[in-house]
């Protein structure tokens, strides 16, 4: 039984894996609505908008997520294709949707550091 777990764990893992690889290199490939319509599948949430150019009050920034709208927005086109972006905001979409994640700057930042992480420890990149 143990050892049953544990070799599904180890199934779960891999999957989980090449998930954030995949979620990543469609990110990094153009296909960033695609992206975060898998992530809202797999986090059982809405999808959020996505929008080229800041609202009045983020404009040093370079995204941002607007709860009241659902949308993230990044500064520039180049900023759609930034994982690390994309993924940080996504976060904060996920925090607004449901209450489990706690939704600090911090854990944005590890949230989609461990995206890119394991899409480069996935590719062998």
């Amino acid at each position: 039984m143990l050892l049953e777990n544990k070799c599904l764990n180890v199934a779960a893992s891999r999957d989980e894996k090449q998930f954030k690889a995949r979620i990543v290199h469609l990110v990094m490939g153009q296909e960033t609505e695609k992206a975060l319509e898998l992530l809202s599948q797999y986090y059982h949430v809405p999808t959020p908008k996505l929008k080229v150019g800041m609202p009045k009050r983020g404009v040093k920034q370079q995204g941002c997520y607007l709860v009241k709208s659902e949308t993230i927005h990044v500064a520039n086109r180049d900023n759609l294709f930034n994982p690390y972006i994309v993924l940080h905001e996504f976060y904060h979409h996920l925090r607004t949707k449901r209450a489990i994640h706690k939704g600090t700057e911090k854990n944005a930042d590890k949230f989609a550091k461990e995206y890119v992480a394991t899409y480069y420890g996935f590719s062998g990149a």
